[in-house]
């Protein structure tokens, strides 16, 4: 394993090997362009796999082939915002070595606030043993989080800081949000009156709500067990809100975004009306980790023991 510490004759950001996973999304390729202006080239890797548990498997497959220090996760819903992965190196580089995994924070077009998801950074070196940790159920909505907890319990820290270092579900297609929020209405049931209130009012003169509308709607009916992997939208024509989706969007121009572009998008960020909302609903959500304090950033470990 090559060390993980950098040195003053290299970019900070030529250890890290970066792997964007797809499904599609009309943001693919504008994640990776927004990517390479920050890493070289030949460190970033698109991948499309489903289901998604095979996505993972695959990011620390590819991380520990190319056996840079670290390896961070971007989901093709992402974009960086400048110098987004030399702070995130910067944040990580000198903490202690148990620590495994390291997020942010990202804004969030559809929950409409600044959100933790990514994008996650490993030390490589822990991917092994973390591939024999990821959990193989069919159905399973966090496959990252559940081998972070398991890699927890063997004493594997997790960093997190609160620092917004991208956006999300920006210039999506209308396929992807109508899919993204019949998966909240599942994954987030507890938010959704904070949504539909948020989306209700942003429907007018947004087409992205009307979308995340009809996606809650089919969501809240369905019935029976329910599968977090995108080939589960492809092989339900039976969906009544894909057909009432507006016509779909053309592909995106590439120019219309850049990382200081982001950067703005972010700083001018202003929360929503229905924003205290959701923030009482956030408080009531029970904790499962206990929190310790390491450097200025929140140090975490999985309490309980491993089954």
């Amino acid at each position: 394993m090559k060390n993980s510490r950098v040195t003053t004759s290299n970019s900070i950001t030529d250890y890290v090997t970066v792997v964007i996973r797809s499904a599609g999304e009309r943001t693919t390729e504008l994640c990776r362009v927004l990517a390479c202006r920050q890493v070289p080239d030949e460190n970033v890797f698109v991948i499309h796999e489903a289901p998604f548990v095979r996505a993972v498997e695959k990011t620390f497959e590819i991380g520990l082939h190319k056996n840079l220090p670290w390896t961070l996760t971007l989901d093709a819903d992402i974009f960086l915002r400048a110098k987004a992965v030399h702070d995130i190196i910067s944040c990580v580089e000198n903490l202690d070595k148990g620590v495994f995994e390291f997020h942010g924070m990202i804004l969030d077009k559809l929950i409409i606030t600044p959100k933790r998801g990514g994008p996650h950074l490993y030390r490589t070196e822990y991917l092994n043993e973390a591939l024999e940790l990821i959990p193989r159920e069919k159905v399973t909505g966090r496959p990252e989080s559940q081998t972070f907890k398991k890699m927890a319990v063997r004493g594997y820290g997790l960093v997190r800081n609160d620092i917004v270092y991208g956006l999300h579900d920006y210039e999506q297609y209308y396929r992807d949000i109508y899919r993204k929020a019949y998966q909240h209405s599942q994954k987030h049931r507890k938010y959704v009156p904070y949504l539909q209130k948020a989306w209700s009012r942003l429907a007018h003169k947004d087409m992205d709500f009307r979308a995340a509308l009809l996606g809650l709607r089919d969501g809240l009916k369905h019935e029976g067990e329910f599968e977090f992997d995108v080939n589960f939208f492809r092989n339900s024509a039976g969906l009544a809100g894909l057909r009432e989706l507006p016509p779909e969007k053309e592909e995106l121009d590439l120019s219309l975004y850049k990382p200081e572009t982001v950067s703005r998008l972010i700083l001018n960020f202003h929360a929503p009306p229905e924003h205290k909302m959701y923030t009482r609903i956030k408080e009531d959500k029970p904790g499962c980790f206990r929190k310790l304090v390491s450097k200025g950033l929140s140090l975490f470990r999985a309490v309980g023991k491993e089954k």
